[in-house]
């Protein structure tokens, strides 16, 4: 599947060695040409939500390479003239042991479909946290449901281990809603209060999964909607002397396209 990151940064001309800027005219009568949805109001709300040239060319591409298929998607970028060096998406080398291991790609049809129809638990217990568990992090197991010892937390922190022989604890919070900036209803009231609680409360002494007990080096929220560009700094607002990060829809995505799974997961999403 083409990469609609990279893309974009060679539309906006930012991308190395950094061609002239695309024609956005163009761009947009050939995107009109593939779908319908583009309408002159709803790109007026695309360009709302993205601050960069890149990031809305990322925001249509990312959504119609899905729609599309990848067959689709590269013939949108050869209607295009993207470049092969700049479509091209250069997965993260896995190692051979892991390829041997019946893992697989899953298809991003079905995680697309998936991220609409799963509710909050299987969100994060059928696709994020294998994900995360490829990745690398250790100490992943899901609680489920918050309760009261949670403390803003849905499972227990997430280990990394850095290469000097440090451990980092993550607290995660998933979500299934929109990230978007300056909301304030009851969703960023109860988000805000979780992260409160993770991060600030003095008795938010998290238990590992092994038993012991720590404090979080940092917290991050994932969620099967959009985030919108400016969230992240929303939520830095709230705790600015903590690190916390935020991954919407797009970077699933993404991160479905760089790490194999396991069959019996991949089978779970593709149904």
């Amino acid at each position: 599947m083409p990469n609609p990151h990279r893309i974009g940064l060679y539309l906006a001309g930012k991308f190395p060695p950094y061609y002239a800027p695309y024609d956005r005219l163009k761009f947009l009568r050939i995107v009109a040409e593939k779908s319908e949805k583009y309408t002159a109001q709803e790109l007026g709300f695309i360009k709302t939500q993205s601050d960069s040239p890149e990031e809305f060319y990322r925001m249509i591409l990312g959504e119609l390479f899905v729609a599309l298929g990848e067959d689709g998607a590269k013939r949108l970028c050869e209607d295009l003239g993207v470049p092969p060096d700049v479509s091209e998406i250069k997965p993260i080398p896995v190692p051979a042991v892991a390829l041997s291991s019946q893992k697989k790609l899953v298809d991003l049809v079905a995680v697309d479909k998936f991220l609409k129809e799963a509710d909050e638990d299987e969100f994060a217990r059928d696709l994020v946290i294998p994900l995360l568990h490829e990745m690398g992090l250790g100490g992943l197991s899901f609680f489920g449901k918050v309760n009261a010892s949670d403390f803003g937390v849905d499972m227990y922190p997430a280990r990394i281990e850095l290469p000097m022989g440090i451990s980092a604890h993550i607290g995660i919070q998933f979500k299934k809603t929109n990230l978007n900036v300056g909301f304030t209803g009851a969703e960023w009231l109860k988000l805000e209060g979780e992260l409160r609680g993770a991060m600030k409360t003095k008795q938010a002494k998290h238990r590992s999964l092994d038993g012991s007990e720590m404090r979080l080096d940092g917290y991050v929220v994932i969620s099967s909607g959009r985030k919108a560009l400016g969230f992240d700094e929303q939520l830095r607002q709230v705790v600015p002397e903590a690190f916390v990060r935020a991954f919407g829809q797009e970077d699933v995505l993404s991160w479905c396209q760089q790490w194999p799974l396991p069959e019996n997961v991949v089978k779970k999403i593709e149904g």
